[in-house]
């Protein structure tokens, strides 16, 4: 078993200065925060390859990683020894200020090939996250007045894609619309009427049937950093403006390895895929209504690829409870916790209830008034 411990610290000291250079989102190169230094990043094309699955399994099979915990980097600075958080594999030494990025390869037999670099800034950051605050349906008031404090963390999260090729054998029942005369009662002023007219029913009969989908990459974020409905909203991702990895892009940020595995990652894909299937399905059934009743579900060619995506990450504070929230940092998507007012919320639901009621009234009374007409003008009343 090899050791979680990397074997490689990178820094990337500036010629001018001596001091640690960072990414800069605004040039793309990097860039020293003192004396302004920039060392021209050589930009790589991405490695978007698709990866065979099963051979990929194959590999996980015969080589066991432990996980990557807290554990010490040295400096190759300044040499002092200085923690690193659990499953990051970058840091900045609290004594000189460098920023170190380990190598991951030899702690994780699947490691990212590409990435998408920051393309958004703190600064533009913090105004996505304004304006998501003021668009915020049900928010309580005071929430859109508040004045924030905010911490953004940049972070390259760890990704999946998934393809596959899938065909899907149905049992299920169509439902179709007919109508049939009846005689039928209504309350009219506190009178049952006896009516006659068309009545809708619904014929159901059995069905069965395969549909074929082709799914190109679906993706799964493989952190537990956050909450998956957070992680796998942020799509989609701008796949064509990814590059080639280099730990010069890390510089400054967190670069965190997968904690959901491919095997893991392929699961949660299915489910995406599954909901996909099931219109599918449906569109294939056919008719006024369908019910499934079983799906069985053969996926073929599966590939894989795993690159990091970069994220801002912040929280805020909120009558003493803090709500988690993320923005994806090549598109400025934001998905997050949010607080809801409960008055509101009471109030708009009271609002609707009364409308409702109102429509139903006016629809009782102007429709025997309707009827009343009809039956006036008829020859046969």
């Amino acid at each position: 078993m090899k050791s979680n411990l990397p074997l490689v610290e990178k820094f990337f000291p500036c010629k001018n200065c001596g001091a640690s250079l960072r990414y800069s989102i605004k040039t793309g190169n990097l860039k020293c925060p003192y004396c302004g230094y920039e060392n021209r990043i050589e930009e790589v094309d991405a490695d978007l390859k698709e990866y065979s699955f099963k051979e990929a399994l194959r590999v996980l099979e015969k080589t066991k990683f432990p996980p990557l915990k807290e554990h010490d980097a040295k400096c190759p600075s300044c040499g002092a020894i200085f923690k690193i958080e659990e499953n990051i594999f970058s840091g900045k030494c609290p004594y000189c200020g460098t920023f170190v990025v380990e190598e991951v390869r030899d702690f994780r037999p699947i490691f990212a090939k590409s990435l998408i670099p920051f393309l958004i800034d703190r600064k533009k950051a913090f105004l996505i996250f304004k304006k998501w605050i003021k668009s915020l349906w049900f928010a309580p008031s005071k929430l859109k007045n508040s004045s924030f404090e905010l911490k953004f963390i940049g972070y390259y999260l760890p990704y999946w894609t998934f393809d596959s090729d899938t065909k899907t054998y149905y049992e299920g029942r169509r439902g179709d619309y007919y109508f049939e005369d009846e005689t039928f009662f209504v309350n009219e002023g506190g009178r049952l009427i006896e009516k006659r007219g068309s009545v809708q029913k619904i014929r159901w009969r059995f069905v069965s049937g395969w549909v074929f989908r082709r799914f190109d990459d679906v993706v799964v974020g493989a952190s537990k950093r956050l909450p998956r409905k957070i992680i796998d909203s942020l799509s989609p991702w701008p796949f064509e403006k990814a590059v080639g990895y280099d730990e010069k892009y890390i510089s400054g940020f967190k670069g965190e390895i997968y904690q959901i595995g491919l095997k893991d990652g392929f699961e949660i894909a299915k489910l995406y895929m599954n909901q996909v299937i099931r219109e599918d399905v449906r569109r294939d059934i056919g008719g006024d209504r369908q019910e499934i009743l079983h799906l069985s579900t053969i996926y073929e060619n599966k590939t894989f690829k795993h690159l990091l995506l970069p994220v801002w990450i912040a929280d805020f504070k909120y009558e003493n409870k803090n709500y988690r929230f993320a923005i994806n940092a090549a598109t400025g998507k934001i998905k997050g916790e949010r607080p809801y007012s409960k008055w509101k919320i009471f109030f708009t639901v009271i609002t609707i209830l009364v409308l409702v009621a109102a429509l139903f009234y006016l629809g009782d009374k102007y429709g025997y008034l309707f009827e009343e007409a009809r039956r006036a003008s008829s020859p046969y009343y």
